[in-house]
């Protein structure tokens, strides 16, 4: 007997199945990609406020251990946090390409400007909404709550597309956000 066309069978990847289209909390549009520990992430191009070449991150006490710091950027100060280390990953080692991706998050009626470092950016993708698939219950390697969905390619690959406001808790957001006068 054949299972129902939405039951989930050991054969399929969960891709395979038409999209919950409630369960996917992407939007189409633009996104900017990037390597990070090996895979290709993505975020909101709506959401990034440049891209830097690594600078130099001064450290700040009692931070979470994925702050890396704080930098100076056009007369402020941004937290900066290794996004590897945020996501469960091994940190992340600065090479040619390593980069900040400077980001703005909401917190507390306002715009915080986060720095995340990244291992090398990619490029700026539009997704289309059909391409748009729901998190994975299981089979990243990081917390799916982090993800508004992904993107299966047709060579296989898979972005991840990340939620910035879930990457940093409440708690966290407030205590990048005391790290900045």
């Amino acid at each position: 007997m054949d299972p129902a066309p939405d039951q989930f069978t050991g054969d399929q990847l969960p891709g395979d199945q038409p999209p919950d289209q409630q369960a996917i909390r992407a939007h189409a549009g633009d996104y900017l990609t990037f390597h990070l520990a090996g895979e290709l992430h993505a975020v909101p191009v709506s959401q990034v406020h440049g891209v830097l070449a690594l600078p130099v991150i001064t450290p700040v006490p009692n931070l979470p251990a994925f702050m890396r710091g704080i930098i100076h950027h056009e007369g402020a100060i941004v937290p900066v946090m290794d996004l590897a280390l945020r996501l469960g990953m091994e940190a992340t080692v600065a090479g040619a390409e390593t980069c900040v991706v400077l980001v703005r998050v909401p917190h507390g009626g306002r715009t915080l400007t986060m720095g995340m470092v990244i291992t090398e950016v990619q490029d700026v993708v539009v997704f289309d909404r059909q391409h748009l698939l729901p998190p994975p219950e299981f089979g990243v390697r990081l917390d799916t709550r982090f993800l508004l969905g992904l993107v299966r390619h047709d060579d296989g690959k898979v972005t991840l597309l990340l939620d910035l406001e879930r990457v940093l808790n409440e708690r966290e957001l407030a205590l990048a956000a005391g790290a900045t006068p």
